[in-house]
């Protein structure tokens, strides 16, 4: 025969209470204590009829409610009933009524056959670097002989010591003596180098004819 208990909805949800006939319910000295401040101190009690559960309240002061009805007396339960006490709801179950059906078992899936990973690609061997290609050699040119060495095979490299346009090499000097100096072979023409006295004497050329014409703006003025 299967067994009926009250599983608690809310507070404390899936908390089970066995039915005790005769037990009280409440906030203090009853069979059955639940910290609620909505329940009276004896709220209700549980009865167990010969066809059934039923419950029975105390009348508390905030009632006892079945599937929200206030209940005046002994109200009979079936399963699947709630029943509120203040802020407390509990819900009449069968426990143990049915067997659990056995889960099917797993289905066996076919064995995959697992393919080998494919393997690396080489990366081909790079090509040899060009040969180098010899210069071609200038039309008319005799092909006698091993090719000149140097930076150019037709022209001579410069002496180190030969002087350009840009310096004047000086000759190599003993360690010791000072390098001799040469006067220039042809002296150059006179105002192309410009002394001090040159200078100075155009200096006072300009200073005079500014004079001369300050002079004369102040007698065109003053007439």
């Amino acid at each position: 025969m299967s067994d009926l208990v009250f599983v608690e909805q809310k507070p404390m949800a899936g908390k089970e209470h066995p039915i005790q006939p005769g037990a009280t319910i409440g906030r203090e000295g009853c069979d059955i204590v639940l910290a609620d401040p909505e329940i009276s101190r004896r709220h209700a009690t549980m009865r167990r009829l010969d066809n059934g559960v039923a419950v029975e309240d105390f009348g508390s002061t905030n009632g006892t409610y079945v599937n929200g009805d206030r209940v005046s007396g002994v109200r009979e339960l079936k399963e699947g009933d709630e029943v509120r006490f203040g802020n407390t709801v509990w819900r009449l179950e069968t426990v143990g009524g049915a067997t659990q059906a056995a889960p099917p078992a797993a289905v066996a899936s076919p064995a995959v056959t697992q393919a080998p990973p494919p393997q690396q690609a080489q990366a081909p061997p790079p090509p040899p670097p060009p040969a180098p290609v010899a210069a071609a050699a200038p039309a008319g040119a005799a092909q006698s002989g091993p090719a000149p060495s140097g930076r150019r095979g037709d022209v001579a490299l410069p002496a180190i010591d030969a002087p350009s346009a840009v310096r004047r090499v000086l000759p190599a000097v003993a360690p010791g003596q000072a390098p001799a100096f040469a006067a220039p072979s042809t002296p150059k023409a006179r105002g192309t180098y410009g002394t001090v006295a040159t200078r100075t004497e155009w200096t006072i050329v300009c200073l005079a004819i500014v004079a001369v014409t300050l002079v004369l703006l102040i007698i065109f003025f003053a007439v």
